[in-house]
């Protein structure tokens, strides 16, 4: 079904592909890679909506919501990265932080940093057992939680959602 969005395409060629650069005489002819085309309106609507849930995340900490703050922190980074994947045409299904987040690393090869399978990993910890009082063997998930894990999923948070920026930032400029 058509949303009437067009996805950005680089400047200079309909197809969105990149000229061929001059080779050198003597050398051989390398095919142009394609650029890749974004869409940028797909990346900026999960982007507004991961910013809002950055910022309901901040809030529920402050107010001393650990739990609360570690399971939207999660979802602002399940977010941002799954925007990012859209915005690059690259598969975005699923909840698992974690392989969000690989497959970027597959889809973005240098651009996407390898330190982040960390911050990944913690976040998607939060997904079920900061929300359900059955996670755990006694006492509501409140009873769980402290200030540091709120404050570690806000880093990790961060350093997610500063990546994907990072990524889209790079890609939009004719990055690899």
């Amino acid at each position: 079904m058509a949303t009437g969005r067009q996805p950005h395409q680089p400047e200079g060629s309909p197809s969105g592909a990149q000229p061929a650069e001059a080779v050198p005489e003597g050398q051989p002819q390398r095919a142009a890679r394609p650029r890749q085309v974004l869409d940028v309106g797909e990346f900026s609507r999960w982007q507004d909506q991961a910013a809002s849930a950055a910022g309901l995340a901040r809030l529920a900490s402050g107010a001393g919501y650990y739990e609360w703050a570690c399971f939207v922190a999660e979802q602002a980074a399940q977010v941002a990265l799954k925007g990012l994947l859209h915005g690059i045409g690259a598969e975005a299904w699923g909840h698992d932080l974690s392989v969000l987040a690989q497959r970027a690393a597959e889809a973005l090869g240098p651009l996407w940093p390898a330190e982040l399978a960390g911050p990944a990993v913690r976040l998607s910890r939060h997904y079920i057992p900061a929300r359900y009082p059955d996670a755990h063997p006694s006492g509501p998930p409140s009873a769980h939680y402290l200030a540091s894990d709120a404050d570690q999923a806000l880093d990790d948070m961060e350093q997610l959602m500063a990546a994907v920026a990072g990524a889209w930032q790079s890609l939009s400029a004719g990055g690899p």
